[in-house]
């Protein structure tokens, strides 16, 4: 039955349970001091809370981007086919772990700057394109302390602040073209130099022999 009006439309009650009326079939049900559920063929899908909102299933947003549980109960943020992901600030970004509620967010594992879009790990100011502090070195047992790590603790090269260590294997400079390579000390002070060639020169740039 349809009915037409000007005015509005109230319903009261202690608690309102909307339904279909040939078999029941649930809609809405607003309760008393608490929250209000939308269903979908009879299965609650998103609820009030004091919150926000408990949505139970995913979340589709404009042309088929999901939001959900993966099949391992994490958080799954996944664009439709063909397009990408963008994540967006107006100012910084911060990346977190351990967080436990909107309003304790846990520890920040990578910062970007939104001036300067330098990268921050282990720092939030961030000196150059790619910062990385950590305040343990390597030590020379083994390279589970780098500041970054190439291959595994027990075959690979590791580097901290100032040192450069390799486990499991020979470490090897080199240059892919005839290129020198370069030592220097304070600065732009050249002490030792080997040249594509070979020749090996200290204290000169042009050695005239295999060490000069």
């Amino acid at each position: 039955e349809e009915t037409n009006g000007s005015g509005n439309l109230f319903i009261r009650g202690e608690s309102i349970d909307l339904r279909r009326q040939a078999n029941g079939e649930q809609y809405i049900l607003a309760q008393p001091n608490g929250a209000v559920t939308l269903f979908h063929d009879g299965t609650a899908k998103l609820a009030t809370t004091s919150l926000g909102i408990d949505v139970t299933g995913q979340i589709e947003l404009g042309d088929g981007h999901l939001i959900g549980n993966d099949s391992s109960d994490n958080l799954a943020l996944v664009s439709s086919s063909g397009e990408n992901i963008v994540f967006g600030s107006n100012s910084d970004l911060y990346f977190k772990t351990n967080a436990s509620s909107i309003t304790s967010t846990g520890n920040t594992r990578m910062f970007i700057s939104g001036s300067s879009g330098n990268v921050g790990i282990g720092t939030t100011s961030p000196a150059s394109k790619l910062n990385i502090i950590n305040s343990s070195t390597i030590g020379w047992t083994n390279l589970g302390n780098a500041h970054i790590l190439l291959g595994t603790t027990t075959g690979g090269i590791g580097i901290d602040t100032n040192e450069i260590a390799s486990k499991g294997d020979h470490l090897y400079f080199g240059t892919i073209d005839n290129k020198d390579i370069n030592f220097r000390t304070n600065g732009a002070n050249l002490r030792m130099i080997i040249k594509g060639d070979g020749n090996v020169g200290i204290g000169t740039n042009s050695p005239a022999g295999n060490l000069h």
